[in-house]
């Protein structure tokens, strides 16, 4: 029995997730505004490897370990359920920008965005040396779309070492200015009727290269 080959093909065979019809809070840091814009409009996407889906599940397995530590160290955390709405957030103004929080804590009687993330070790040491913003600008704006959609002052980004296990954080202050701008990319992706301008030319350029839209982008008639 092939057992490894059978696993993968049942994730490849997996039904996607559903389109969403909305600005995410976790897209909005993408450096391109042309892939929002086709996420939005539900354009045609390539699909992820196997081993990749694998990946994505496995780092929410971990996620979800995180959050159990954190209630076992006593922080109070408050999880996505039902009677939450799964921490759904939304822009006050804009309510096609959305996102649901990984969770909230509660530090000092004030709540605070969570957000858990899995890095393997050498971008792990890129996180610890280059801060939040500069090592993932879309996890930054990930982050500060959570708080300025809650209306909470700051939030913080717990990391795990999948290699080590060691763990990072970084308390981020929100800063409303910052939050303003993605609130006016978001309104770009909405009402525009045609796809903006390519970031780049070129398919090869890194951002389109890895781009889930790029044969969308460059190659559909």
């Amino acid at each position: 029995m092939d057992l490894s080959g059978l696993i993968l093909s049942a994730i490849e065979k997996r039904a996607n997730d559903p389109h969403r019809a909305y600005v995410g809070a976790s897209s909005i840091g993408n450096p391109c505004v042309r892939a929002l814009w086709y996420s939005y409009h539900g354009a045609p996407s390539g699909d992820f490897s196997p081993t990749i889906r694998a990946t994505f599940d496995v780092g929410k397995r971990l996620e979800g370990l995180m959050l159990d530590y954190i209630d076992l160290a006593g922080i109070k955390v408050i999880l996505p359920d039902e009677m939450n709405h799964y921490l759904f957030c939304v822009d006050a103004e804009i309510p096609k920008f959305q996102g649901h929080m990984d969770a909230l804590i509660v530090v000092d009687g004030e709540e605070c965005v969570l957000e858990v993330k899995t890095a393997k070790n050498a971008r792990f040491q890129a996180l610890k040396k280059k801060g939040l913003r500069e090592w993932s600008p879309g996890y930054y704006a990930q982050l500060q779309s959570y708080i300025g959609m809650r209306g909470l002052k700051r939030g913080a980004l717990l990391a795990i070492n999948k290699d080590s296990s060691e763990l990072h954080h970084e308390w981020v202050d929100f800063d409303s200015y910052f939050y303003n701008e993605l609130r006016a990319k978001a309104q770009t992706v909405i009402d525009s009727e045609e796809p903006p301008e390519r970031i780049n030319k070129s398919p090869l350029y890194i951002v389109c290269a890895r781009c889930n839209y790029k044969d969308t982008c460059f190659f559909s008639q």
